[in-house]
């Protein structure tokens, strides 16, 4: 079944949602220092037009036209600064205010979402199974509304199994679109996706009802698709782990760094280093964890459970810790959860 509809939210919050997307931090060179020769020319030339009036004249002019030559050489920087910036470059203060405001409205679309998904599978919320552990991984903190969200799904909470995504990942992912990073002043960095991939789950006592949502909060519109598995049908859950590499050039490693607020000594270093080197050892990549419904007539359905984006210096998974992460834990917690309740019908 698929449905799109609008969802609620201000129009001039979505106009900044659309705004959040579209734009880049500003990047202000250093300043430079004082041209030193454009000022004493200047002073040089008042000067000598005020030789007609004593060395009174020439020392009052000449002072003038220092004055004026620091002057004009202040405007000329601050113009060579302006003339870098664009239509679509921002602060970072404001990007940061874009960002609480995105969150916002994405946080509100997904309430809404899982509300309206829920009531079209027409299930009795008492006959859904509650699970033992409420599943929110790393990242997906930003689209809860905390104690709101919590009030408005009620024992949903612990009743369905919720997987937010980026709508395009994997190999359909481009890094410029639909994707925002933000540089919080602690220094944690934030990705932003948009539209956004919501996946609920809700196991009643005989069915497995899977609610796939396309979100786009910069429009307010949703699609909807819900399928039903009897749980006599299902054979069994299967976990698959990969890593999608999107290659960057190295003007594009650059600009992402410089967005990233990384150090001027790192961005320097990349601008210092040659080609092969910079595009060799920076990487963009995305972590992506999926979950396939297998069934009896030998049909499948397969739904993303959680996706991390990740730039910096590559590093292979067989050279990160040796011990699972929490979210890796929680994710096989998750499985093994599921699998015992589908079992147990």
């Amino acid at each position: 079944m698929t449905d799109s509809t609008e969802t609620g939210g201000a129009a001039s919050d979505r106009k900044d949602v659309r705004t959040f997307f579209s734009v880049r931090i500003r990047k202000v060179p250093d300043k430079r220092g004082v041209n030193w020769t454009l000022v004493w020319i200047i002073a040089g030339i008042a000067a000598v037009l005020g030789l007609g009036g004593g060395f009174g004249g020439f020392f009052l002019l000449g002072l003038l036209g220092f004055g004026l030559g620091i002057f004009i050489d202040r405007k000329v920087a601050a113009g060579e600064i302006q003339e870098v910036t664009g239509e679509n470059e921002v602060n970072e203060e404001k990007l940061r205010s874009l960002a609480e405001v995105t969150r916002r409205v994405q946080a509100a679309d997904r309430t809404k979402a899982i509300l309206r998904v829920f009531d079209r599978t027409q299930i009795d919320r008492d006959k859904l199974r509650v699970l033992d552990h409420v599943y929110i991984f790393e990242g997906e903190e930003q689209l809860l509304e905390n104690e709101q969200h919590e009030r408005k799904l009620g024992d949903l909470i612990n009743k369905s199994i919720q997987f937010v995504t980026p709508a395009r990942g994997g190999k359909s992912f481009h890094p410029d679109d639909g994707w925002q990073a933000v540089k919080w002043p602690d220094g944690k960095v934030e990705h932003f996706f948009n539209p956004i991939r919501l996946v609920v789950l809700f196991l009643s006592e005989t069915q497995l009802v899977i609610c796939d949502v396309e979100i786009d909060s910069a429009e307010g519109s949703l699609r909807e698709e819900i399928q039903r598995v009897s749980l006599a049908k299902i054979v069994n859950l299967h976990f698959v782990a990969e890593r999608t590499r999107y290659p960057l050039k190295r003007a594009d490693i650059i600009k992402r760094a410089e967005q990233l607020n990384f150090d001027k000594e790192a961005i320097e270093e990349m601008k210092r280093a040659p080609d092969s080197e910079i595009e060799n050892d920076w990487k963009l990549e995305m972590l992506t964890s999926r979950l396939t419904v297998s069934r009896t007539d030998a049909g499948a359905i397969t739904m993303p459970i959680r996706s991390q984006l990740y730039f910096g210096k590559h590093l292979s998974a067989l050279d990160d810790d040796d011990s699972l992460g929490d979210v890796e834990v929680k994710i096989d917690r998750m499985i093994n959860e599921l699998n015992r309740l589908v079992e147990t019908y």
